[in-house]
């Protein structure tokens, strides 16, 4: 299967801070990667990395077969990218929001993929009321909706669901399950296990810059009781006893 991200030997500083430390991993095209790791890790560098944002300082980062450190402007073309936090023009309508990342990424035919994508998040009857009326979880729907209208092949999430209630979670989880039966590669960063155990085919651990665990979410349960919660406090109390 074709590799969608490479990284070999990745170091990565924040002035005299190490971010990564000889950092290793690759995901193939089609797979969920769920990025975990305490606050600090490094899952916001490393994906910074993959995006093209920053360079690494050693080692190199290969993301849909470019690389990385020179490749900002093809990457942000052909993935979407989801940070935590990320803001809206709330006196934007929902059309006119998705219409300006549409023509931001030069989309055939803006007008329609808008329209599709509204469709799919279901809020068509909203199509033309400003977001600033928005609920949260509308809001979290739109932003969603800004990273997917031009049909990315990578599709990178941070937090996606956080702040959400069950409900809108759920929904969620059925996009990003449906992303990946479409052959989207899906990179998810996420402190609640629920959502990583019910979108993820893969786990990538990581504290304080290094892996500690690379491999299939089957794999990762193993460490535990069977549960993503479990697995997590193996990993990082095994690291915890190494000190």
């Amino acid at each position: 299967m074709e590799i969608c991200i490479k990284i070999c030997n990745l170091d990565c500083y924040y002035g005299k801070k190490k971010a990564l430390d000889s950092f290793s991993f690759e995901i193939e095209q089609g797979k969920c990667l769920g990025i975990l790791g305490p606050n600090g890790a490094g899952k916001t560098t490393l994906i910074r990395n993959i995006m093209g944002v920053i360079p690494p300082n050693k080692g190199v980062v290969y993301t849909l077969g470019l690389d990385a450190s020179d490749s900002f402007v093809e990457i942000g073309r052909l993935s979407g990218y989801l940070p935590e936090g990320s803001s809206v023009f709330m006196n934007m309508t929902l059309y006119e929001y998705l219409l300006f990342y549409a023509k931001l990424r030069e989309v055939d035919n803006p007008g329609e993929a808008v329209d599709s994508v509204i469709e799919m998040i279901e809020l068509t009857e909203e199509k033309n009321t400003k977001l600033k009326k928005f609920s949260k979880g509308m809001i979290q729907k739109a932003k969603i909706a800004s990273v997917i209208v031009h049909n990315p092949k990578l599709l990178i999430l941070d937090e996606p669901t956080d702040g959400l209630d069950i409900s809108t979670t759920n929904t969620f989880v059925e996009y990003i399950n449906g992303f990946v039966e479409d052959g989207l590669t899906v990179i998810i960063c996420s402190h609640l296990p629920d959502v990583i155990d019910r979108v993820c085919t893969d786990i990538l651990f990581i504290d304080k810059g290094t892996k500690l665990f690379e491999g299939s979410k089957e794999e990762f349960l193993k460490l535990g009781d069977g549960t993503v919660s479990s697995a997590y406090q193996a990993i990082y109390d095994k690291r915890g006893k190494k000190k």
